[in-house]
């Protein structure tokens, strides 16, 4: 392992989080520009067909309220499109980093296999037959070993890191709290559908968010 594998493993990174970053306004603009379109179609068609109106009241027949009802269903489908995706925009960052993340962690391990070798995993003897080689099962224990420490908490993540390599990560990082946070709401938005929940205080709490 170089670094050139890790300088490929981060710009990969990079791409996958400029690509949201690009995308994800065009999205929101169609979006957008499809609910204004809804709101204008409503407006003209009680303009043009309410037989009496007054400021912002209109009196319409049964066919046109049906029409009117129709009209304000895609715009509250649209709204709800809105809201769904600047959640997954939350949660396809956040995973992007997670993904970043198991790979950084894997290639650790590969360059340096005392990091591994300290690890306190252990296999039973009838698993340990089930592979080929000394090397399978140690690439095995890795991938469980970045199972572990991706299920932890974003906290307990950076935490691991810096027991692992001896580096203070969380030094003169600016933006930890708005890291957080982030992570803390994709959870949210993943799992409580955006319900602040009393982990998340805690959490953010703790990053003084």
């Amino acid at each position: 392992m170089t670094k050139a594998d890790f300088k490929s493993t981060i710009q990969k990174f990079v791409i996958h989080i400029e690509s949201l970053r690009e995308s994800y306004p065009i999205h929101i603009q169609l979006i957008s520009n499809k609910i204004k379109r809804l709101d204008y179609q409503i407006r003209k068609y009680l303009d043009e067909n309410s037989f009496d109106k007054d400021e912002n009241t209109y009196k319409i027949g049964l066919d046109e309220y049906k029409k009117i009802k129709e009209l304000l269903g895609s715009i509250s489908t649209q709204k709800i499109a809105y809201d769904t995706f600047t959640k997954g925009a939350v949660i396809s960052l956040i995973t992007q980093y997670d993904s970043f993340l198991g790979d950084i962690i894997r290639q650790i391990f590969v360059s340096n296999p005392k990091i591994l070798n300290s690890s306190d995993r252990t296999l039973a003897l009838n698993k340990i037959m089930e592979f080929k080689s000394i090397k399978n099962v140690k690439e095995y224990i890795v991938e469980k070993e970045i199972e572990s420490v991706l299920r932890n908490s974003h906290i307990e993540q950076i935490k691991w890191l810096e027991n692992k390599l001896s580096i203070p990560l969380r030094k003169d990082f600016e933006i930890w709290s708005d890291f957080i946070e982030l992570t803390e709401r994709r959870n949210l938005f993943a799992h409580n559908n955006g319900k602040v929940s009393d982990s998340y205080l805690h959490n953010c709490k703790n990053a003084k968010v």
